[in-house]
């Protein structure tokens, strides 16, 4: 019988653990919704709303306070979808609005980053990040939902790459928390558009399939070749090559000196 390291199995209960809390914590919250009769659809519009106040917060150089803030309007925004469900009103349209909204969502908290950058551009170089970098990171957080809501009108599901939007927040949380919101833009503006490329390639792949033959399932079975297999792992969530991005691109902030990230961007803000 083969024994499973002791990091196997802590990373998992830590998993189990912080689901239990945030599921928790919906539950709760979603029954105090329920009780005063608030509708899915209008908490997701508030919980769009909402993302105003970490922007603000960005908008005025404080990171830790809209990192926090952030972090609350995240856990809040699950609370629509439970609510739908313990209601019954789960629809077609609350999903595609869950979806638009998030976007929305996005647009509004990279805008509070960028009012931090062009009012404060000496402060930029320390704990943010220049314009175009930013620009880049939504560019790329709108490509990577985007690719696949438009595949996903041909495909019944296309969710590879890493770079889903729950990894694109949490990236953005620590950094911001950590005063290190200029190393996580810049990762933000880069690998991300590499979850695009492979959902693009994947998608071509399993669409030109599907219209050479009809056949769905064999369709679906396609993957890219082995050789781009290798640079486009799939990064199941709880799978192996996920667990090892997610601690590589965490670590980042302890391996990256805060200094190289100010010399980046004091450069790219001179030449750009």
């Amino acid at each position: 019988m083969r024994v499973r390291p002791a990091a196997d199995t802590i990373s998992p209960m830590i998993v189990k653990l912080a689901e239990k809390i945030i599921r928790a914590y919906a539950d709760l919250v979603a029954r105090i919704c329920v009780a005063l009769r608030i509708g899915p659809n209008a908490l997701t519009v508030f919980g769009t709303l909402a993302n105003l106040l970490p922007a603000i917060f960005f908008a005025f150089g404080k990171f830790t306070a809209g990192g926090v803030t952030l972090v609350v309007v995240v856990l809040f925004d699950s609370i629509d979808g439970t609510v739908a469900r313990m209601t019954g009103k789960v629809s077609k349209f609350g999903a595609v609005l869950d979806s638009c909204m998030d976007r929305y969502a996005d647009a509004i908290i990279y805008a509070g980053l960028l009012v931090y950058t062009v009012r404060c551009p000496e402060g930029a170089v320390r704990f943010g990040a220049p314009a175009l970098v930013i620009l880049s990171a939504l560019a790329a957080s709108f490509g990577v939902s985007y690719t696949r809501a438009r595949a996903e009108t041909f495909l019944p599901h296309l969710k590879c790459g890493y770079w889903g939007r729950v990894e694109r927040l949490i990236m953005l949380i620590i950094g911001t928390c950590l005063w290190q919101g200029g190393l996580a833009l810049w990762v933000l503006a880069i690998f991300p558009h590499f979850t695009v490329i492979h959902r693009l390639m994947l998608a071509r792949k399993q669409i030109g399939v599907l219209e050479k033959t009809g056949d769905m399932e064999r369709a679906l079975r396609e993957n890219l070749g082995r050789g781009w297999r290798i640079f486009f792992l799939d990064f199941k969530r709880g799978s192996i090559p996920y667990d090892i991005a997610s601690v590589f691109f965490i670590m980042l902030f302890v391996w990256v000196p805060r200094a190289w990230v100010e010399a980046l961007n004091a450069a790219a803000m001179k030449w750009i």
